[in-house]
């Protein structure tokens, strides 16, 4: 059994335009390069642990997960946060004092800002009350670490709001409606809290943080506020003075040279961070058009030979393939679907690549066994 083709896996090589795979076979390590497209800047966490920009088609190897790193994989999104560094303009305080550059931020300047209560005031916010209320998903995001304050409040949309203590990074009480914190380790205590609501006729469409819900003159380190449309945050846009988009990266391979006409076994480990926007890896012939795999926001063996809800977060499939078409596919250790009937000649693997992040691609010459795919796909 040959692992003729290899791509990621902590074996990342990237360059403007392209990244590369291997191909071992017979001992001869060939670089198969990957087209690579994406029109604007893009910000990852480096190996270092601290958030850095990709120039214009440069691809993201986000090492935030996994030491080994994954591909960063994104569809285009604007940060509609106008100075979502020194927080102002777009935030008017409100009973609470900004001090800029207090200390180091999760990009690894001297750039974060200390948001703190002013006694005897009333509100003790930051705020903007004048977001679009046009029907569809938001996200709002910020960086935090924690200072004096035990009980932050983030209210956003029409009148949705959580309180969260940044010091055990725990949310607390829920004020209307639970907003499905999440929080995100970015390390050196920087955290990223985040949430989406879906507004429907809303009259209006509010982003605050108070940086407590006392009159203590308590007080939080934030940094890279971010409200975007769409059905999760995703990375780090930075902007001063306006909003910016980063466009979608595109990640393909079209031509493998190498004749899959036979038996093979495919291996993908990704990750799939929505459910509702588009997003897809494909594996398929072109002359005819013919999918082998995709998986996107559900699972397809050729032609819908079949079809399952795809989850959030990383997972590990595996497709084995015969030369007469036969076929087992495997997710996370179990199988999930076996039969015939599927177009066994492997091309080209394409990802359309919005909404994921691509950690290993394999392919074996070779028909593995029940046994080798439990193996290779247990989690």
């Amino acid at each position: 059994m040959a692992n003729t083709f290899k791509f990621g896996n902590g074996n990342w090589a990237t360059k403007e335009d392209s990244v590369l795979a291997y191909n071992d076979e017979n001992n001869n390590f060939k670089p198969l390069p990957f087209d690579f497209t994406r029109a604007s800047t893009a910000t990852y966490v480096d190996s270092d642990g601290l958030i850095k920009t990709a120039k214009q088609g440069e691809a993201r190897i986000d090492f935030k997960d996994d030491s080994k790193g994954a591909l960063k994989l994104e569809p285009a999104r604007t940060n509609y946060v106008t100075s979502s560094e020194s927080i102002t303009p777009f935030f008017t305080t409100d009973g609470t004092t900004l001090t800029q550059n207090y200390d180091v931020s999760p990009t690894g300047e001297n750039n974060s800002v200390l948001l703190t209560q002013n006694t005897g005031s009333v509100n003790q916010s930051i705020y903007n009350f004048g977001l679009p209320t046009t029907n569809g998903d938001y996200s709002y995001s910020f960086f935090f670490r924690a200072g004096t304050s035990t009980n932050v409040r983030l209210y956003v949309a029409n009148a949705k709001s959580e309180n969260f203590n940044p010091q055990t990074v725990t949310a607390g009480i829920v004020n209307g409606v639970n907003l499905n914190l999440l929080f995100e380790d970015y390390g050196n205590g920087w955290f990223r809290v985040s949430t989406t609501v879906t507004l429907s006729g809303a009259s209006f469409n509010r982003f605050l943080i108070y940086p407590d819900r006392d009159d203590l003159g308590r007080n939080i380190e934030i940094f890279g506020a971010q409200y975007e449309l769409g059905s999760y945050a995703t990375s780090y846009i930075p902007t001063e003075g306006s909003a910016v988009t980063r466009l979608a990266d595109s990640c393909s391979n079209e031509n493998l040279n190498v004749d899959y006409s036979g038996d093979y076994t495919l291996y993908l480990e990704h990750e799939t961070l929505s459910l509702t926007e588009y997003n897809q890896c494909q594996f398929r012939q072109e002359t005819p058009i013919s999918y082998i795999f995709r998986i996107g926001n559900s699972i397809n063996i050729g032609t819908n030979l079949y079809t399952a809800a795809n989850t959030i977060g990383f997972n590990k499939f595996a497709l084995s393939v015969t030369s007469i078409g036969s076929y087992k596919f495997y997710k996370n250790g179990v199988l999930l679907s076996s039969g015939s009937g599927l177009n066994a000649n492997l091309e080209t693997i394409k990802n359309d690549a919005l909404g994921m992040s691509i950690k290993e691609i394999k392919l074996y010459n070779t028909e593995l066994t029940d046994q080798e795919l439990i193996a290779l796909t247990q989690v």
